[in-house]
Order: C-alpha cells, then structure tokens, then sequence
C-alpha cells in the first residue's frame, strides 16, 4: 500500500533538490508541476525516508513510473559540469517551403554512444516555428514577450525530446574529454 509522503519531509526534499527536478533540471518557473518521489519505489520495497525520495517534475516522474533507478535518480540524468543547455544550438532554419508567415528554428544536441565498441555521433533535434518576426513597433510591443515564450516551450519540449531518448536507452549524458557522451547505466 502506498505510504503518503508528510508534507514536512516534501517540503525539505523539495529545499534539498533546490526546488528543481534532478533529472531535467526544470523548476515551477519553468511551468512544470514538482513532485516528490521514491528513488527506490514503494513497488520495490523502498521505504519513504528522505535518503530515499527524490524531486521530480511531473513529466519525468510519469517517465519513471515504478522503474527502478536507485541512485542514479539522485545524481540526475545529466552528469555535466556545466549546464546542458550550454551543450545545446539553436539554429536558424528559414522559411519552410510554401510559408511566408515566419521562420523556422532546431534546437539540436551532439553527443556520441558506444555502439559495438565504436563512439558514434548521436544527433537530437527539435524543430519550432515561430509566426511573422517583425520589428517591435509602437502598435505592436508584446511581439518579443511572444517570441521569447515560443522559445522557450519549444526549448522545454526538447528537453521532454532529451529526457525521453535518455529513459528509453537507461543512461545519462556525461562529459569526458570536452565531449558530450552517452553512458548507460549498470
């Protein structure tokens, strides 16, 4: 049966984790719903003590399910030094053929996966529209306030786009040697 989490415990936890998911790293101001969570599900016999739960958003904690993660939830699926978006390109794409009504963008990320004992580059990418980039004028102010909001739900579905790649293969994004590699959790 499955034990509820007091709110003291959620609240430190929550405190704990900096108020950010440990495997996305996105926060309330994100838009996301954060959740706390077992590391070891209750499924598995994990008890609701704070060594044991974790901060999710509710994306990755519906992607989790009652999996077993152990620790690796707790050390994130992004065991970088630096932020991952730092490791991410918004390229700009152009119009998309037979549409005048704006631009398109990819966010996209390069790693490398051991394959068969050969690194292979790995590319994910997201693609996003954005409608008519015009100049901010008087008649228009809030252009860039929609513009910069576009971006950045097109920046949080290709974290969704990331996270997924990383839940399906049971691994992290490291970095080794200025790269960026996939490694697979033992």
């Amino acid at each position: 049966m499955k034990q509820r989490i007091p709110e003291k415990t959620r609240i430190n936890i929550l405190a704990r984790d900096d108020y950010k998911c440990l495997w996305c790293g996105r926060s309330t101001v994100d838009g996301v719903t954060l959740d706390v969570d077992h590391v070891l599900a209750e499924h598995w016999n994990g008890k609701t003590e704070e060594d044991n739960l974790g901060t999710l958003c509710s994306h990755c904690n519906r992607a989790k399910g009652a999996d077993y993660y152990g620790p690796y939830l707790l050390s994130t699926i992004y065991k970088l030094n630096k932020k991952v978006e730092e490791w991410f390109e918004d390229k700009f794409i152009g119009n998309n053929i037979g549409r005048t009504d704006g631009d398109s963008y990819r966010w996209q990320i390069e790693f490398f996966h051991n394959k068969n004992v050969a690194f292979l580059p790995q590319i994910i990418k997201h693609e996003y529209f954005i409608e008519g980039l015009f100049l901010v004028t008087e008649e228009n102010p809030d252009t860039d306030i929609k513009i910069a909001e576009r971006k950045k739900e097109a920046l949080l579905q290709f974290k969704d786009k990331i996270g997924d790649y990383l839940f399906e293969n049971k691994g992290f994004l490291e970095e080794v040697n200025s790269k960026l590699v996939f490694k697979e959790k033992k």
